[in-house]
Parts: structure tokens; sequence; C-alpha cells
């Protein structure tokens, strides 16, 4: 529910849809607007984040910065 609340908070992002714990404290985020949940088509715009939590603060990167 942190990560969520992190990365909802962050006005240059796009809601989180999806949290996905990748180990080690690290978490993938998928953010995008909720208009994909009903158009199949939209899932190549998720704007994937990665979200770290340590000492019960989250910080969120870019997940592919090569990407941008």
């Amino acid at each position: 529910m942190k990560v969520f609340a992190a990365a909802d908070a962050r006005q240059d992002l796009l809601p989180a849809i999806s949290v996905a714990d990748i180990g080690s404290s690290h978490y993938e985020v998928a953010c995008h607007a909720f208009s994909m949940l009903t158009d199949p088509y939209a899932s190549k715009d998720i704007d994937w984040q990665k979200a770290t939590l340590v000492n019960q603060r989250v910080m969120i990167t870019d997940m592919y910065p090569e990407l941008k």
C-alpha cells in the first residue's frame, strides 16, 4: 500500500494500476490511465517504474530509463 500511495502522490506519473514484488524490497509499478482496464490496445503506453522501500520510505525511479 505504501508503494501505491507513493506512486499516486507523484504529480508527474499516471496512476499506479499494479504493483509487483520483484524481491529485496524492490517493486515493479505499472502506471497508466485506468482506461487500459477496458482497452486492451492501450497496454503499450504503460509507464514502468521501480519502487524501492528502505526504512519505510519509498523511492520511485524509471524501471527502464534506456527506453526514454
